[in-house]
């Protein structure tokens, strides 16, 4: 394979594979509309063969296993036990599967990492994932990786009905010691989620959302508010323009590599970022084919979807000198990226962070 055609030789990590679009959950905002399986799933077989092909041609030292629930699996004991004889494992899970079988396998092995999602308190997260017991499943799972020493990951979701919630939920896990890291981030109109337009944080709110969240952790527990990170734009956490962040985690370095993390869906297609997931026009391949993916054709592809999104959206825009571009998943799925409406603030990207508190300039 020859070296340009390597499609991720610098990810490095930020490799997810979606085990299974099967999920007990009917989340309001899932991109990939998690809940019935998708035809042509992948078998154990094909993602076992997979992994040595992501050490292989990405390089890759470390994989993310979602969903979907990846718990639901009925294989996925085989998965994740050939899995870590490659790789370092990162686990999503609403805690749904947890069976004392698996509980069993990961004493044995435990992941690396743990991320769980909250959208609130019990009722309010509950109630976004349109399922009773939600809330108690990720609390089971928070605990029981907490006593078996993996760390763990919360990232919280905000949106317009649970802004007021957030800093208590993270008080309650600050007080039961179950989360070593807290994400803080903005609903995202994608997959599922992109008819809620009620559920999207205003600019100003988001701003003064992390103001207020930044100003209690100062006061209260400096030391605990370092382990908190927030989505990542620049003027809701002060940054200057030199400091500014990529605007698209899509691009691509000189070597002719992406810059980004993959995802794998469950049925092996390969996209460069969850915002752009089930996109075809940023689909760059199969995982069953990974050593025949040939990329120029595919840099060229994006390249001028990228130009007629900057020309649609952005050409009589009055903030274009100053912004960043956005995400291209909202360009392409609400026709703009909404959060540059108001012009509050330089648009990161959706997928990275920043320490609550920030270093001076």
């Amino acid at each position: 394979m020859p070296a340009q055609d390597s499609p991720c030789k610098a990810l490095r990590e930020d490799i997810t594979i979606l085990l299974t679009n099967k999920c007990g959950n009917q989340c309001k905002h899932c991109i990939p509309e998690s809940g019935t399986l998708l035809p042509d799933e992948m078998t154990a077989a094909d993602i076992i063969r997979s992994f040595p092909l992501l050490q292989s041609y990405a390089d890759a030292s470390g994989i993310a296993l979602s969903g979907g629930e990846p718990l639901l699996r009925p294989d996925f004991r085989s998965i994740y036990e050939v899995a870590c004889k490659f790789f370092r494992i990162t686990l999503f899970t609403s805690g749904i599967g947890l069976t004392s079988d698996l509980m069993t396998l990961f004493r044995d092995s435990p992941p690396k990492r743990v991320i769980v999602s909250l959208y609130g308190l019990q009722t309010s997260h509950d109630s976004f994932c349109n399922r009773k017991g939600a809330f108690s499943d990720v609390d089971q799972a928070l605990t029981f990786f907490r006593e078996i020493g993996a760390p763990t990951v919360v990232n919280l979701v905000c949106h317009s009905g649970n802004l007021t919630e957030i800093k208590q939920v993270i008080e309650n896990l600050k007080t039961r010691g179950v989360a070593d890291k807290f994400k803080v981030l903005t609903f995202s109109p994608l997959g599922r989620g992109q008819s809620l337009d009620s559920l999207l944080v205003k600019n100003i709110e988001w701003i003064g959302f992390v103001d207020d969240l930044r100003e209690h952790f100062l006061r209260t527990d400096k030391c605990f508010g370092s382990k908190i990170e927030v989505e990542r734009h620049v003027r809701s956490i002060g940054l200057s323009n030199s400091h500014r962040p990529n605007c698209c985690s899509v691009s691509i370095d000189r070597n002719g590599v992406f810059a980004s993390c993959i995802h794998i869906d469950a049925n092996g297609d390969m996209y460069p970022c969850v915002m752009l997931l089930r996109n075809p026009v940023f689909r760059f391949g199969n995982i069953r084919t990974i050593d025949t993916i040939d990329l120029c054709s595919y840099y060229e592809r994006v390249s001028t979807e990228v130009s007629m999104i900057k020309k649609r959206n952005c050409t009589q825009c009055s903030a274009t000198n100053d912004c960043t571009g956005g995400c291209l998943g909202y360009h392409l799925t609400t026709g703009k990226d909404r959060r540059c409406e108001d012009f509050t603030f330089d648009l990161g990207c959706p997928t990275r962070y920043e320490p609550l508190f920030l270093p001076p300039d």
